[in-house]
């Protein structure tokens, strides 16, 4: 079976894992062999693991060695290439792109203008030859960022963030999401762009109709957004996933309630809302809060995030019992 290296962003490692972990688990066609930091191996379908923001580049390996001058020119493809290094190491070795060309008897072979692939060289725990079969588009994210919306808020969640909840939410395409502390409606641009069937609602009246507005924009005009409160809620059909980004700080005080009675109110809400089984994927500004979850629900995974000096998030799973 095919093996592949996966190069992601440092960001936050503990997310990462979670990230591709949940993707393994909840797809169950690929398989992580080992993992270095922000490097993973898998075997498996590599494809799946492009829906994670946090994947920049899959490579699939061709030979792996202690060094570069054990590598097999002849493990290369026909055609033509050129090459490309990333040493992932506190001391790089002291090798060139064009050195290890030379090892590959490049010679005569080497196109940067019109190249039939591109050979990986990935210094990790051991030297990979590869030949890479994805890049991700850094520019793609960037452009469903708030202020690129026509309804704007400066406390959106970026696209990667909402993007990881759906990845996490355990949930397939066409499994229904519910976001019911909607705002502007990224996390719901993030699970439509990923199949999933999408309902959100706020109590805000300018939220609601902002999501609405940013949602027709991506091209989603038909997606349910609902003016409720979350008690007050109700659903024709059980969600597979709740995915939201909690009120928090001053956020909270639009829902009328102290903090912990809020959270209290939601939980007893989300369970009802879920179908047996369904998760929550959830950001919380305070994770003694989660405490209130208890009776309804069992902690699957928890990570802090820190935002800055003063604001640190928890990214959590939360599974209904």
């Amino acid at each position: 079976m095919p093996r592949y290296i996966l190069e992601c962003s440092s960001l936050n490692i503990d997310l990462l894992g979670n990230e591709i972990r949940a993707l393994s688990y909840n797809f169950g066609d690929f398989a992580i062999e080992s993992q270095v930091k922000q490097i993973f191996v898998i075997s498996g379908n590599w494809k799946t693991v492009t829906q994670s923001s946090f994947v920049n580049t899959v490579s699939e390996i061709v030979q792996v060695t202690d060094k570069p001058e054990d590598f097999d020119s002849r493990r290369v493809p026909d055609g033509k290439y050129y090459v490309r290094l990333k040493q992932y190491s506190s001391t790089p070795a002291a090798y060139t792109e064009s050195a290890i060309g030379s090892i590959l008897q490049a010679e005569g072979k080497v196109s940067f203008t019109e190249p039939d692939f591109v050979v990986r060289v990935i210094r990790a725990d051991r030297w990979y030859l590869c030949i890479i079969r994805y890049e991700r588009d850094r520019k793609e994210l960037e452009q469903r960022r708030a202020p690129m919306r026509p309804f704007f808020s400066p406390v959106s969640l970026h696209p990667k963030f909402g993007r990881y909840l759906v990845n996490v939410s355990m949930t397939r395409p066409g499994d229904l999401v519910l976001d019911p502390f909607c705002g502007t409606g990224g996390i719901l641009i993030e699970a439509a762009m990923m199949g999933r069937r999408i309902v959100g609602s706020d109590i805000s009246l300018s939220m609601v109709m902002g999501a609405r507005l940013n949602l027709k924009y991506f091209g989603y005009s038909d997606a349910r957004i609902i003016r409720s409160s979350v008690s007050e809620l109700d659903l024709d059909e059980k969600a597979a996933a709740i995915i939201t980004d909690m009120p928090y700080g001053r956020n909270s005080s639009l829902h009328g309630d102290n903090i912990d009675q809020l959270y209290q109110e939601s939980f007893a809400a989300f369970h009802n809302l879920l179908a047996d089984g369904g998760h929550c994927a959830l950001i919380v500004g305070d994770s003694a809060l989660l405490e209130l979850s208890g009776e309804f629900f069992s902690l699957v995974s928890m990570v802090a995030v820190p935002q800055h000096k003063s604001l640190t998030r928890y990214f959590t799973v939360l599974r209904k019992k």
